[in-house]
């Protein structure tokens, strides 16, 4: 965010062989950005990381353990993009797998 207020207006492409630096930008003279970033690092520490939930029953994780452990057995899946986007939708739309959200997720 600093480079991007540092080089506001200027418009650059990144050169083919670009690479990126392992450089830190200096703090920048913008209170309102420095106090952005101070804030979003606070509210960061502060989320509590749990452990991704199960989609699958124990009974479904040991089969696809033990497909995955049989070299015979080559798993693909060749799918229309049109159903993917379909099954796609479907899932999005089960409230319990995911629900809209209130409100904008980051707060200025």
């Amino acid at each position: 965010m600093r480079l991007k207020y540092r080089s506001h207006g200027q418009s650059k492409d990144d050169h083919p062989f670009y690479v990126k630096a392992d450089w830190n930008h200096p703090v920048q003279p913008s209170v309102a950005l420095e106090s952005y970033l101070v804030e979003d690092k606070l509210q960061l520490a502060e989320i509590k990381i749990t452990t991704a939930k199960q989609n699958l029953s124990s009974k479904e994780r040991k089969t696809l353990k033990e497909l995955k452990q049989n070299a015979d057995i080559i798993i693909t899946v060749v799918m229309n993009k049109l159903d993917k986007m379909r099954w796609g939708q479907i899932e999005v739309n089960v409230q319990q797998n995911y629900r809209p959200l209130v409100g904008p997720i980051v707060m200025l």
